[in-house]
């Protein structure tokens, strides 16, 4: 591992909810699970300089793989550069700001280094969600560690379709018993043999396929279609549920829906290079 010094002599200051560093030059804050969670656009505007030139936001990730945006403000020899990293329930918050115009370039690829090195400290083999297009028109219930759309005409039709966060492609006692309270389906699926699968590809490059299962539930026929995908490691299943008779005519929302899945970046194998910071 190279340890290289990116500025030489931080100062590091505790403060009552992070860490901040400190040259001459300006300063960097690290505020680590801010909660609740909140919006991008509620949280950089008001940070930076008004009547600047604005770069961003771009998105990023970070070396665990969880996503991010950073944005970059200048106005004169004043700079302010802010970072924010999401988790499933709070966000990290990394602002520098510097005064010195040779040091802009410096504080911008120190606050994004720190971004990328930061570790929100959720574990890399969780559950979570991801990005998808979902159906126009259906309204969105969030779970536990899913997401539920109904149909506009759920009431009469009952068509659902649930979104489950992703999770690792490995059996453990934790993944089992998880799946068995959230994901599977109810005894009077096994009656019938499931359809055979049908094979999807999707715009990401992302391979899978649907399987229908048909039962019935308190006197009514019903199909349970599953789409599952798999990328590295994480499995990603969605699932459609309607009167056996409306089956046919929704089952475009879901392949719509798997196609549209993005994969989640990828953790970082290994650190080669990591910066002192003071």
């Amino acid at each position: 591992m190279v340890v290289t010094p990116l500025v030489r002599g931080w100062k590091r200051t505790f403060s009552g909810d992070g860490v901040v560093l400190s040259i001459p030059e300006g300063r960097i804050q690290i505020r680590p699970s801010i909660t609740p969670l909140r919006p991008i656009a509620e949280i950089w505007p008001s940070r930076i300089p008004a009547g600047g030139q604005i770069e961003g936001p771009m998105t990023i990730t970070n070396a665990d793989g969880d996503y991010g945006v950073i944005v970059n403000a200048t106005s004169g020899t004043d700079q302010v550069t802010v970072a924010i990293l999401y988790g499933e329930y709070a966000y990290t918050l990394i602002e520098g700001h510097t005064n010195d115009a040779t040091q802009h370039a410096t504080f911008l690829d120190a606050v994004r280094r720190l971004a990328h090195e930061h570790s929100l400290g959720l574990g890399i083999d969780r559950r979570r969600p991801y990005f998808y297009d979902p159906p126009p028109g259906w309204s969105g219930i969030a779970r536990p560690a899913s997401t539920l759309w109904l149909a506009p005409d759920c009431g009469v039709t009952r068509a659902v379709l649930e979104v489950f966060h992703s999770r690792p492609n490995i059996a453990t006692i934790g993944s089992l018993n998880h799946r068995r309270l959230f994901q599977q389906l109810p005894r009077e699926y096994g009656d019938q043999r499931p359809s055979e699968p049908m094979a999807i590809k999707n715009r990401f490059g992302m391979q899978g396929q649907i399987v229908t299962n048909a039962a019935t539930l308190d006197g009514v026929d019903v199909k349970t279609s599953d789409a599952a995908l798999i990328h590295g490691p994480n499995l990603y299943l969605l699932r459609l549920e309607t009167p056996a008779e409306l089956h046919d005519a929704h089952l475009a929302v879901l392949v719509d829906a798997a196609v549209s899945v993005r994969p989640l970046p990828v953790a970082a194998a290994a650190v080669d290079v990591l910066i002192e910071w003071f």
